[in-house]
C-alpha cells in the first residue's frame, strides 16, 4: 500500500464499522477509512482500487450480478478481485464469478480466487 496508498474497509453492518473506526482511531490511521454501504453500493468512486478482497461474505449475496458489478465498477483497469469462498462451495463461487461476465479466474487455491475483469461492467 505505501505512503500513498488507501484502504477501504467496506460493510453493511455499521457495527462492524463502528469497530473498524475504533480501530483506525486507536492505531491512528491515516490511510484507512471505514465506510458504510447500502445493499450492493459501496459509495466508492469509479476506478477507486487496485484490489478488491471479499472474505467469506459471498454466501450471503443475494444478487451476485449486481455485487460482482459493483466491484468491478470500483476496480481499476487491470484490477484484481480476491474472494476467499468461506462458507460457499468452490462450485458455486466459480459459477456466480462465470455467470457475471465481469471477472475471469487468474489463479485458484485453496484459500482464495484471484480474478482480473473480463467484461463489461457498466
Amino acid at each position: 500500500m505505501g505512503e500513498n496508498g488507501h484502504v477501504y474497509a467496506v460493510d453493511i453492518h455499521p457495527l462492524a464499522i463502528e469497530s473498524v473506526s475504533k480501530l483506525i482511531k486507536e492505531d491512528g490511521l491515516k490511510n484507512v477509512s471505514a465506510v458504510l454501504s447500502e445493499r450492493y453500493g459501496s459509495g466508492l468512486e469509479d476506478d477507486t482500487a487496485d484490489l478488491v478482497y471479499a472474505l467469506d461474505m459471498i454466501h450471503r449475496i443475494r444478487d451476485t450480478d449486481s455485487f460482482f458489478r459493483e466491484l468491478g465498477r470500483i476496480a481499476r483497469p487491470g484490477g484484481v478481485l480476491i474472494i476467499n469462498d468461506g462458507r460457499l462451495s468452490r462450485d458455486e463461487t466459480l459459477e456466480y464469478i462465470r455467470q457475471s461476465g465481469i471477472w475471469s479466474v487468474e489463479e485458484e487455491n485453496r484459500d482464495f480466487l484471484r480474478c482480473r475483469l473480463a467484461g463489461d461492467f457498466s
